[in-house]
């Protein structure tokens, strides 16, 4: 009962310092050279993330930050995605590794999902229905085909290849049904099917995989828009899925695993939205924690923001001693981490007159 009571208590504190501890944690790794992070391969995975996105894509924001985040966000689901222009993400993600794992491989059944439908269009076509299929009828056929899968779900290509004989098996039979029709069925229409759903999987993966990234994207990018500026706390509550409660809570929880009645009866917009949202809590947090030590560390550096012009007045020695100096700009939030992270690196000491000196020996110390 105390633990549980500690556990409840103290969650919300835990979470709301997940950044702070997390980057000075790391950081202090760094600098001590017990790090598990190659940071020289981060920054040069960022390098080339941030020249394919502009390669790619226009700049649509005159936000810096929320420019490098959204290239920064593209990578991450370029990576997700099971397309051909994938890219391993650097070893700065290895807490998330089981997360990312299984959001790859419940984005990868929901790719062959789509290309299950597709299959059963062309099957309703032979048989000359053209009708749009109702939502119930699509429910029926997502439960069938998650039933066939089983335990399977959540492995990935090879098992979609080793189950594709009753797969496709039941995808005629559903098509039949769709179309109000008796299935009849002999070994070589069996084979047949059969062969046309494997060839879908094999040659068609790339397509339909672009397909649902390019519908999963603006939703990931709408939800950081809609949380950029929310505490640990407020993206914990607004996209995690809080399970339901327990008398013996969990210390540590387990990650998130493919749940086969989730998947057959969440349409695929719902997928994709749930989806969306731990993915978004994802990558809002690597990139508070890990932005300023290796992506863009040396990008924001302090300057005056209005420096006085030239004049003739100041440049009487006597004018001079009378001017006041210029004001500081206030430094942003991504500016004040950027310094402790070079303090923390160099071992120099903040600045006098920064605004660091009182802040960094509370900052730097690691719990």
């Amino acid at each position: 009962d105390v633990a549980n009571h500690q556990i409840r208590n103290l969650k919300p504190l835990l979470i709301e310092d997940t950044v702070t501890y997390e980057k000075h944690y790391h950081l202090d790794r760094i600098v001590k050279g017990r790090a598990k992070v190659d940071v020289d391969a981060a920054q040069r995975w960022w390098a080339d993330v941030v020249r394919d996105v502009h390669l790619r894509h226009a700049t649509t924001t005159k936000d810096l930050t929320r420019a490098r985040l959204t290239t920064f966000t593209r990578a991450v689901i370029s990576s997700l995605c099971p397309n051909n222009r994938r890219k391993e993400l650097p070893d700065t993600f290895y807490l998330d590794s089981d997360r990312l794992r299984c959001l790859r491989l419940e984005i990868e059944d929901l790719v062959h999902y789509e290309m299950c439908f597709t299959m059963l269009n062309k099957v309703r076509k032979e048989l000359g229905h053209t009708a749009t299929i109702s939502n119930a009828s699509r429910i029926r056929v997502r439960s069938s085909l998650a039933a066939i899968q089983g335990e399977f779900i959540g492995h990935g290509y090879q098992a979609w290849m080793y189950n594709s004989e009753s797969v496709s098996l039941e995808i005629y039979r559903q098509a039949h049904s769709i179309a109000g029709q008796s299935p009849v069925l002999d070994h070589r229409t069996f084979q047949y099917w059969n062969e046309r759903l494997r060839s879908i999987f094999q040659f068609s993966f790339a397509s339909h995989a672009t397909a649902v990234e390019s519908d999963l994207l603006p939703q990931i990018l709408s939800c950081l828009d809609k949380h950029y500026n929310s505490s640990p706390a407020e993206l914990y509550s607004s996209l995690v899925a809080t399970p339901s409660p327990s008398s013996t809570p969990s210390l540590i929880p387990s990650p998130p695993t493919t749940d086969t009645f989730s998947f057959s009866n969440n349409t695929p917009q719902t997928r994709l939205g749930e989806l969306s949202k731990r993915i978004s809590h994802i990558v809002l947090l690597h990139w508070r924690i890990w932005a300023p030590i290796t992506y863009v560390e040396d990008d924001a550096k302090p300057t005056a923001s209005h420096p006085s012009p030239p004049s003739t007045a100041a440049s009487s020695p006597h004018a001079a001693s009378s001017l006041p100096p210029a004001p500081l700009r206030p430094k942003s939030e991504h500016e004040h981490d950027v310094h402790v992270v070079k303090v923390m690196k160099t071992g120099e000491p903040p600045e006098s007159g920064s605004g660091y000196e009182s802040s960094m020996s509370e900052e730097t110390r690691l719990p």
